[in-house]
């Protein structure tokens, strides 16, 4: 079956379009699952402070910082090919927010050795709260962490 992630073009949950979606694939158990998930986690968000969506707004979205491999923070400057920890990076294959391949450009980015990269069904947030995430997920994280860790 093929993902198709549960927010429709346009619409997170709680949206006209998104439960529109939802009712037309009340059939689907997996995707009625994700949409699920993501209007528990969309509920359960704190707040942010205008301040914080801006400065993300300006420094990725805008300048697209973070592509360009620096950024900084309270007015310190990041420097990526500085990172030297173990990197596992996963990207959701119906991700509208960080495409695969904007995530898999991380890789290039930071300093570290040991770099590991794939893709797993769901969207932004999907890819770790969908209904495949604990075996598509969070056992491989689990497994390259227990690879990565001392006896």
């Amino acid at each position: 079956m093929e993902h198709r992630g549960a927010q429709p073009v346009g619409g997170a949950p709680g949206s006209l379009l998104a439960y529109l979606a939802m009712v037309r694939h009340l059939a689907d158990t997996d995707y009625v699952t994700e949409y699920m998930s993501m209007g528990r986690w969309f509920s359960d968000m704190p707040y942010y402070p205008g301040g914080v969506i801006r400065e993300i707004a300006e420094k990725f979205a805008l300048a697209n910082q973070l592509a360009r491999g620096h950024l900084s923070v309270g007015g310190v400057a990041v420097d990526f090919t500085q990172v030297r920890s173990d990197l596992f990076a996963i990207a959701g294959e119906t991700d509208r927010i960080v495409a695969v391949a904007a995530a898999r450009r991380m890789l290039d980015i930071v300093g570290s050795r040991d770099k590991s990269f794939r893709t797993a069904p769901g969207g932004h947030a999907g890819v770790f709260a969908g209904s495949s995430a604990p075996t598509r997920v969070w056992q491989p994280i689990a497994d390259w962490l227990t690879a990565r860790s001392k006896p």
